[in-house]
């Protein structure tokens, strides 16, 4: 049987992802934890999945196992407060408000990274090879693959993405400043 992609982004999908319009967020308010374990694809997924397991896994190694989810979700929200925001306030995104929606784990997923390496920047990955790579490094090219299709996506798309590393800042920043 043939699959009706149609009904199933407006009968199933749409139920998942985080609509920009405030009024139709007020109808689905589970969005704002639900868009960041939904994709669209099963690339995006397997991306953001091995970037989290990259990230993650160094992160817990260095902070214990308390962490991940209090930076992802926070990510994630920061994220969405920012794609919201963005829609609202940048006028040439204003035509799309009604069918604007943040779908995916980036903004979390970047929270994460980012926290990673405000944690310990020089940690080295592959101690083995000419004594690893610092994990800044790996960061700067996720987030450089992360923004590579910044002319073709949507501005508020990454505008979420950067509220997101700016969540795993403030975290590891207000950490070490006492406030966990």
């Amino acid at each position: 049987s043939d699959l009706n992609l149609d009904a199933y982004y407006s009968n199933i999908f749409n139920w998942f992802i985080l609509p920009a319009n405030i009024e139709k967020l007020a109808f689905r308010p589970w969005t704002l934890v639900s868009f960041m374990f939904s994709h669209e694809s099963v690339m995006h997924v397997i991306g953001n999945l091995l970037w989290l397991w990259m990230f993650g896994y160094i992160l817990q190694d260095l902070t214990g196992n308390r962490k991940l989810v209090p930076i992802y979700l926070l990510g994630g929200w920061a994220g969405a407060l920012a794609f919201i925001g963005a829609n609202y306030l940048i006028p040439a995104l204003h035509p799309n408000l009604a069918f604007a929606s943040l779908v995916g784990a980036n903004a979390s997923v970047m929270a994460i990274a980012v926290a990673t390496t405000t944690v310990a920047p020089d940690y080295r990955i592959f101690p083995m090879i000419n004594g690893g790579i610092p994990l800044w490094i790996l960061t700067a090219i996720f987030v450089i693959v992360d923004f590579a299709g910044i002319s073709m996506g949507n501005t508020a798309n990454y505008m979420a993405h950067l509220a997101g590393g700016a969540m795993g800042f403030l975290f590891i920043y207000k950490m070490r400043r006492g406030r966990d």
